[in-house]
């Protein structure tokens, strides 16, 4: 039920927005992530404060605002009162809370559409579906990380499918060249590096490094022109590295002096002590 294609059943209800939770500022629950945007983050987020502004004087002079989508959580709230989180609408919902703390509006209860017969992830699904094709448009790296995201939440269904198919559950967002190329770097995290991510995949909050980062880091193993050797080596490179790092940041070696260091280091490289030694550097 994961497809992007699919609508949920809802129901109209309107609840005060205390009992919501979800902050467009804080990147609480929401698909836009403007960390995304790397050094274009502040522009992203002027657009957004722009946006809420908006918002916030219709709601001054009377206008009525789309309903927020939103979805019940499993529990409570400490009133024993139901408790929602949003799908979409974070800006909505931002603005309904400043047009009262500035006195434009005098009540605390906000039109939702809660949507029902649905899990958290399936509401998220959905709620990417309706955010690529927001009035307020994502920017193209907002896109790729909320595609990637989902790919880790719905890898057991997307692993498999072609890249058309692949392409068309996410509406053509997303080109066939960069979905390829996530899937491809899922594949080799899941292969190299399963124990640090196999347990986050099919999640609905997985926590993995964005695509901005990853898509830097796999550079050249995701070049088709690169060929097999080269691939081997940047590979053999990358696997050495992480444990070169675990290695260092472990009790053991941070019980080592820098002498004894300095000899496992060059046991490592094949250097033999009697042998006249390069002139090098080590700093731990």
């Amino acid at each position: 039920m994961s497809n992007l294609t699919f609508k949920p059943k809802s129901k109209r209800l309107t609840v005060s927005f205390e009992r919501i939770s979800g902050d467009v500022i804080k990147g609480e629950n929401q698909v836009r992530d403007f960390t995304a945007n790397g050094a274009n983050k502040g522009k992203a987020l002027s657009k957004s404060r722009e946006h809420i502004e908006g918002l916030t004087t219709a709601l001054s002079q009377g206008g009525i605002l789309d309903p927020i989508s939103v979805h019940k959580d499993e529990k409570l709230g400490s009133d024993g009162r139901p408790r929602y989180t949003v799908i979409d609408g974070h800006h909505r919902l931002q603005a309904y809370k400043e047009a009262y703390r500035l006195g434009l509006i005098t009540t605390k209860r906000v039109r939702c559409k809660e949507l029902l017969d649905i899990d958290r992830k399936e509401a998220k699904d959905y709620a990417l579906k309706t955010n690529l094709k927001d009035t307020l448009n994502m920017t193209p790296q907002e896109k790729y990380q909320a595609t990637w995201i989902n790919l880790w939440m719905n890898w057991d269904e997307l692993k498999e499918k072609s890249l058309r198919d692949l392409a068309s559950h996410f509406e053509g967002n997303v080109g066939r060249t960069t979905l390829g190329k996530m899937r491809k770097t899922v594949k080799h995290l899941l292969e190299e590096e399963a124990e640090l991510y196999s347990y986050k995949i099919n999640s609905d909050k997985p926590s993995v490094e964005p695509w901005r980062l990853m898509s830097t880091k796999y550079k050249h193993l995701l070049d088709s022109d690169t060929d097999a050797y080269e691939q081997a080596k940047l590979k053999a490179e990358i696997t050495i590295s992480t444990a070169l790092t675990r290695l260092t940041d472990s009790k053991d070696w941070r019980l080592l002096d820098d002498s004894t260091k300095e000899k496992l280091a060059k046991r490592m490289l094949g250097w033999d002590f009697t042998d006249e030694e390069p002139e090098v550097s080590f700093d731990f």
